[in-house]
């Protein structure tokens, strides 16, 4: 108990916040999300005495100014600049968690794995929690979830369990969380001791994702076959793990069946509707249409491709990446992409963390989220100087 009370600072308290602002449950208005990871930074900028703006900052503003001018261009009416204001704030949330890690010259992915850490093991407590006593739940009013003090679950079950969401408004997003957790254990810890990538995937598991299982799969898959020479302690691992690998496969494609052609096909068809629809609107409105919701909501109502479903359209498109294309066009979401690629916090296995969250962005609305903005806002910059210097205890 003392360790984990050293391991609270202010800085992974920020870091903490901005991923619930970025996927957690909304227990709290829009409002109050908003200010407590803002007024988190702010704290820690005051107790820091940063009063400085790190150079690579002022390149990454700059490309910020032109994108949210030409948002301000294609807006329609005030609605749409309502809008424009609410991304701005998220994205003015990841500038300064950015410039404070480059003046600091924080060890972010030092700082990263423990947060991640926290919101695994409340993975584990939650699922188990969910599990036997969910009867005590009360539920949260406009969603799909109950809950009990700091724990989640779902309405409901799925197979023999409530899939496991930990502190986020659906397993899907947890799954992210998770397997950016995988990947740091994977390729930046060079600890002997694999129990925690076990516990991992465990969770993984629980969420029954079918997105967090392919991720998850894969990274295991390049990690242990594919990044470096075969030996014969590697071929001994490999023949002892074939068996879970099998069957963690095999579980992948009954899950996948099931979510296409089974009783749990839903999160497929709604993922596919926001998928065609979304991208129908971008090739139709190759500039884009603003960040207001109204015009997406007017084709998703027309169902342009007959998609038998009882999915409501009085909603944001879930699919990230359409939505970036939507939004603002081609020409800023091919730029975005680039960027997301040329992100300076993860250099090594670059492609592979890339697909890591081009296929969770996918299925998710998250890009336009403060811990999301932080990977192509960071792959502004030319050097990767404050994401990977020196430790310094914050």
């Amino acid at each position: 108990m003392k360790s984990f009370f050293k391991e609270i600072t202010l800085f992974r308290l920020s870091l903490l916040f901005i991923i619930f602002f970025s996927g957690g449950i909304q227990i709290f208005s829009i409002l109050i999300s908003t200010l407590i990871p803002t007024i988190l930074i702010f704290i820690l900028y005051s107790k820091y005495k940063i009063v400085v703006i790190h150079k690579n900052i002022k390149a990454i503003s700059f490309v910020v100014i032109l994108y949210f001018s030409y948002a301000v261009f294609i807006a329609n009416d005030l609605e749409d600049i309502k809008f424009v204001v609410f991304r701005l704030v998220r994205f003015m949330m990841a500038i300064f968690l950015l410039n404070f890690i480059y003046v600091k010259r924080v060890q972010f992915i030092d700082e990263l794995y423990i947060v991640l850490k926290w919101l695994a093991i409340h993975g584990v407590f939650n699922f188990v929690i969910v599990y036997f006593l969910f009867k005590y739940f009360t539920f949260i009013p406009e969603t799909n979830t109950s809950s009990i003090f700091v724990f989640f679950g779902p309405q409901n079950i799925e197979g023999l369990f409530r899939r496991n969401q930990g502190v986020f408004w659906e397993p899907g997003v947890f799954q992210i969380y998770l397997n950016v957790f995988l990947f740091i254990n994977l390729f930046y810890r060079n600890s002997k001791n694999k129990f925690p990538v076990w516990i991992i995937l465990a969770l993984i598991l629980t969420t029954v994702s079918t997105t967090g299982f392919f991720i998850s799969f894969l990274l295991i898959t390049y990690s242990y076959f594919f990044r470096s020479k075969i030996t014969g302690k590697r071929i001994f691992v490999m023949i002892f793990t074939f068996p879970f690998v099998f069957l963690y496969s095999n579980y992948t494609i009954e899950t996948v069946e099931k979510k296409i052609s089974g009783n749990q096909n839903g999160s497929y068809l709604a993922r596919n509707f926001d998928t065609l629809n979304g991208f129908t609107l971008a090739y139709n409105n190759p500039f884009g249409i603003g960040f207001s919701t109204a015009k997406y909501q007017e084709v998703a109502e027309k169902n342009l491709f007959k998609i038998d479903t009882e999915i409501t359209t009085d909603r944001a498109n879930t699919n990230s990446i359409a939505m970036l294309f939507y939004s603002t066009g081609f020409g800023w979401g091919i730029i975005f992409l680039i960027l997301m690629y040329r992100q300076k916090v993860f250099l090594k296995n670059k492609f592979l963390f890339f697909l890591l969250i081009f296929f969770s962005l996918f299925s998710e609305p998250l890009f336009f989220t403060p811990f999301f903005l932080l990977f192509p806002l960071s792959g502004i910059s030319k050097i990767s100087d404050g994401l990977k210097n020196k430790k310094i205890k914050l």
